[in-house]
């Protein structure tokens, strides 16, 4: 976020804290921090044309498939997290099991 006036009202902050959202900042006036905002909102552009194309539905489908295209990414970064949870937690257990047995 650019710390435009949309996104620092006491309401959205409030919003935020509740619901355990960390909210981030850019500088003001430097640019260089819009890069991967901007790479982010034109890999999302890309991605969701490509869906649409392939399926052959209108471009008035554009919303639903950014919609589908998100929930795609968080989907797949749940499932990366609980395995590496799942992961670090064996290996944990695997260093108990080893300390007993000594």
């Amino acid at each position: 976020m650019d710390q435009g006036g949309e996104f620092v009202s006491g309401a959205l902050r409030q919003f935020c804290s509740d619901a355990g959202i960390l909210m981030r900042f850019a500088t003001r006036k430097r640019s260089q921090q819009n890069g991967v905002a901007e790479r982010a909102n034109r890999t999302i552009d890309e991605h969701t044309t490509a869906m649409l194309a392939e399926s052959g539905l209108p471009p008035s489908f554009k919303g639903e498939a950014v919609a589908a295209y998100i929930h795609r990414l968080e989907d797949e970064r749940h499932q990366v997290s609980s395995q590496t949870r799942a992961h670090e937690v064996s290996a944990a257990v695997g260093v108990c099991r080893s300390c007993r047995s000594e």
